[in-house]
């Protein structure tokens, strides 16, 4: 799952010094955890009481929410963190531990780049100033 692929979304991280493998989704809102990793690693986390339910992509797709993680140690790449996910149960065939939201990437030193935020076809007004000095002209009327 994990190779030395620089384009992979999928990469080693360490989860209360367990070793886990997250997925980076830069689609998704928050970071969630599987019930399956914190139950099978006795990770602390607090239940949902009041039936709520997440938001996923696509039309009518939720699920309820289970709970969160209590603050954790999130090891990535030299970098420490603590974090709080939410808890989902993945898929049985799923081999990822961790789904890595937008919010926590920051956090762990992982960017996104190249991403446009124009079209192409956008004209961008330029409204920089020049400020390149031109000897022997001045703007109060005298020619020097």
């Amino acid at each position: 799952m994990v190779t030395n692929n620089p384009f992979s979304l999928y990469t080693p991280l360490l989860i209360q010094n367990i070793r886990g493998i997250g997925l980076v989704d830069t689609g998704s809102e928050l970071s969630v955890i599987s019930k399956k990793f914190i139950l099978l690693n006795k990770i602390p986390f607090v239940t949902n009481n009041n039936n709520a339910i997440l938001r996923l992509a696509g039309k009518n797709n939720t699920i309820n929410r289970i709970g969160r993680t209590e603050p954790i140690e999130i090891k990535y790449n030299g970098k420490t963190s603590t974090h709080t996910f939410e808890i989902i149960e993945f898929d049985d065939n799923d081999q990822t531990d961790v789904i890595l939201g937008y919010e926590i990437l920051p956090k762990l030193g992982i960017a996104l780049t190249g991403v446009a935020h124009n079209f192409d076809d956008t004209v961008i007004f330029d409204d920089s100033i020049n400020d390149e000095i031109i000897p022997n002209n001045t703007h109060d009327g005298y020619i020097k």
